[in-house]
């Protein structure tokens, strides 16, 4: 019987908040081991983790396990906080009383067979308490495995399977994954072995493994093996040793950076328990970026700066980011050598770096422009480089799709086209030179032909493509007419574009229209995301945090969504946040009734089972 331990359930939704200030010195830990499961028959040993406390400010730290079909928690507290017996039976709650212990009962939990309070060499680093005296608490929260997840994963598995297959080489994703760690922790570079392993191996998702490497023999060889179903896969392994066996910390610069000053130096690095540990993904997906991230941030970076921000992506187990740099080059291809729209045509069309995004979205035409050519070319070279290395991590990369909107030389050229001019958006003055866009009309026959030239361009340029894309019709502009079947006629449209360059084509939608916009009532949120074929549309829920769509749409009438997060606007990263709900929304979600989440928001470690 295997001892290797398997973290795959989410948290419960916690009513509890973050615990109370601790210091980091005399420790106390606490180990947990598992029995043999009387209805799977596998051992399992679980590392101990926080989740946020809330209702009992007298607790200190908590230590939970995940089991099958349960949960385990284990809260310190100072012995003399003033706890009844009624505050703790009202939450589900088992415990013994003793005249200087608070002991929970182990008779309603069989899955526990002992638990101890002693410091273990091959344990994650544990909290360290100042206490003169705890009491021990140990909550059982119950949770039934969820298949409600199955009609959103089950709806786009074609796509999953042809991403699949079509990855790069296991030779080429361990590559990618030696590169990671090189640049990140240059003097363990022979520390870490890594090993693709097939979802069978997994137990049928994507998954990573760590364990003790069995060649090991001290400093210069190998000491942690971390296998895995991809090489974003393997990557997140090495995160996850790195923080919870040797308490590195691996962040964004402007919110703490990489920390890996606690790492042991080589040939003394902790042993993983047993056989090792094996992590699931619940979801498929964990989604990355924003679409004005790229005019936000991106435009300003060089390939040394993207690179490092691709590593940061795998460590974290994103697996399906954005990829939309170097497009301008690409229309200026398509509008100049198939539709015959000029320099100054085009000069009027795109904005400036920090303004693509919203020209690219049909808000403002122009702004901060013109673009130099040589920066044109240089930020297709980019994404070219971009894309290579997403691909050899076994990333999807998400490439633009065509929404309709077209430079206004489109009118003189094509004037039997329908082509509409748009509302004014927050463009200076309401100008017109940089406001009021256009748009095609979708029952044009010009909107198929170009969304088509597109993508058949860019797959050419790239060389291949990992068949989703993104488009957006309408953010922050609001339709011309509310006619559900002009709604629908435009999304038709918009996939038939997708569709006729790839035929395997896979579009995906941000929500936030449906959040921002009071336009989009049932009737038109419906037309808009039944126009396209079930498994062909997945839409991004994209303030889920503080406005979820999913749950006064019907799980978007049964659309696949990915439940996500705005963590900052603008890149303003600040000491604020509804915790409470990223901790319990994407639970929420998963295992609700008849969900059809695909998958979450890259900013949630809940995917990888990480402590949030």
């Amino acid at each position: 019987q295997s001892k290797k331990a398997r973290i795959t359930e989410p948290r419960p939704k916690s009513h509890y908040a973050p615990p109370a200030q601790h210091s980091a010195e005399n420790d106390t830990a606490l180990h947990f081991k598992s029995s043999k499961q009387s209805r799977n028959k596998e051992t399992r040993e679980t590392h101990a983790f926080p989740p946020p406390l809330h209702q009992f400010n007298a607790f200190l730290t908590i230590f939970c396990l995940a089991g099958n079909r349960r949960f385990f928690c284990l809260f310190l507290f100072p012995a003399s906080a003033d706890l009844n017996d009624s505050q703790l039976s009202s939450h589900n709650v088992n415990f013994l009383r003793t005249p200087d212990l608070l002991l929970p009962s182990l008779t309603p939990f069989p899955s526990l067979q002992s638990f101890a309070m002693a410091t273990s060499p091959s344990s994650p680093p544990p909290l360290r308490l100042l206490l003169p005296a705890i009491s021990v608490l140990l909550l059982s929260c119950i949770f039934s495995s969820s298949e409600s997840a199955t009609v959103g994963v089950g709806s786009i598995s074609r796509l999953l399977e042809t991403q699949d297959r079509e990855r790069a080489p296991p030779s080429v994703q361990v590559a990618a994954a030696r590169g990671v760690l090189r640049r990140l922790l240059p003097s363990h570079s022979s520390s870490f072995d890594f090993r693709i392993v097939s979802k069978e191996q997994c137990g049928g998702e994507s998954c990573f493994i760590i364990s003790n490497h069995p060649n090991s023999a001290g400093p210069g060889t190998p000491e942690i093996l971390i296998s895995g179903a991809t090489g974003v896969e393997m990557v997140a392994g090495l995160h996850w040793y790195l923080k919870n066996w040797c308490g590195a910390h691996l962040s964004w610069a402007k919110t703490g950076g990489d920390q890996l000053n606690s790492v042991p130096q080589p040939g003394y690095l902790p042993r993983v328990q047993d056989d090792g540990v094996l992590v699931q993904r619940p979801v498929p997906w964990n989604y990355y970026q924003n679409a004005v991230s790229s005019s936000y941030t991106f435009a300003w970076w060089d390939w040394k700066r993207w690179e490092k921000e691709i590593d940061w992506m795998a460590l974290h187990g994103i697996n399906l980011p954005l990829a939309f740099t170097g497009q301008e080059a690409i229309w200026q291809k398509v509008f100049q050598q198939k539709f015959n729209i000029t320099k100054a045509g085009l000069d009027d069309f795109f904005g400036g770096p920090a303004f693509l995004a919203w020209s690219r979205m049909a808000n403002l035409h122009g702004w901060g422009g013109p673009l130099p050519q040589s920066w044109l070319d240089q930020q297709l070279v980019m994404q070219k480089k971009i894309l290579e290395r997403m691909y050899e991590l076994g990333m999807t990369p998400v490439l633009p799709a065509f929404s309709g909107n077209v430079p206004a030389a489109f009118i003189d050229l094509f004037p039997s086209a329908k082509i509409m001019r748009l509302g004014n958006w927050f463009s200076v003055e309401s100008n017109p030179k940089w406001c009021c866009t256009y748009l095609l009309d979708a029952t044009d026959p010009l909107f198929v032909e170009i969304g088509r030239a597109f993508i058949e361009e860019q797959i050419e340029v790239y060389g291949r493509t990992s068949h989703i894309y993104n488009c957006d019709n309408f953010d922050e502009n609001t339709p011309p007419v509310d006619d559900p079947e002009y709604i629908s006629s435009l999304g038709a449209a918009t996939f038939k574009g997708m569709q006729s360059g790839d035929s395997d084509a896979v579009w995906l939608m941000q929500g936030w229209l449906f959040a921002y916009d009071p336009f989009w009532k049932p009737p038109q949120m419906k037309a808009l995301l039944h126009s396209v074929p079930l498994g062909r549309l997945v839409v991004l829920d994209l303030y889920a945090e503080v406005k979820p769509i999913w749950s006064i749409s019907e799980q978007f009438y049964g659309v696949p969504y990915i439940w996500c997060m705005l963590h900052n606007f603008a890149g303003n990263v600040e000491m604020y946040g509804l915790l409470d709900s990223v901790a319990s929304g994407p639970i929420e979600a998963h295992q609700s009734e008849n969900s059809t989440m695909a998958s979450a928001h890259s900013q949630l470690l809940l995917p990888l089972n990480e402590n949030a």
